[in-house]
């Protein structure tokens, strides 16, 4: 990656401990605004205040279910509304279920 400066990402499942928040930490370290999204709303908060901390990016803390089509559409309207656009949008956001076949 490179220089992310002006530019808006918002990665979705960047709550946990995975691959979600490796990504929104590094597109904060490189200079983008980063939107951390998560169906956890507390550890969306405590992530967000992590990597704000960590990298001294702008990063903004949204709780969503993917699978609610009304949350997505106004998680992408308060972006919007408080970063003027998305650059880089990382699906990172998934279900794991498990049951016999």
């Amino acid at each position: 990656m490179g220089d992310l400066q002006g530019h808006v990402a918002l990665v979705t499942g960047a709550a946990g401990i995975g691959i979600g928040q490796a990504i929104a930490r590094r597109l904060a370290t490189d200079g983008a605004a980063v939107v951390v999204t998560d169906s956890h709303e507390r550890r969306t908060a405590e992530v967000t205040a992590k990597l704000r901390d960590e990298t001294g990016a702008e990063v903004i803390g949204l709780p969503l279910d993917v699978s609610d089509r009304a949350r997505v559409d106004a998680v992408l309207a308060e972006t919007a509304d408080r970063l003027g656009h998305v650059d880089i949008l990382v699906n990172n956001a998934a279900v794991n279920v498990t049951g016999k076949i």
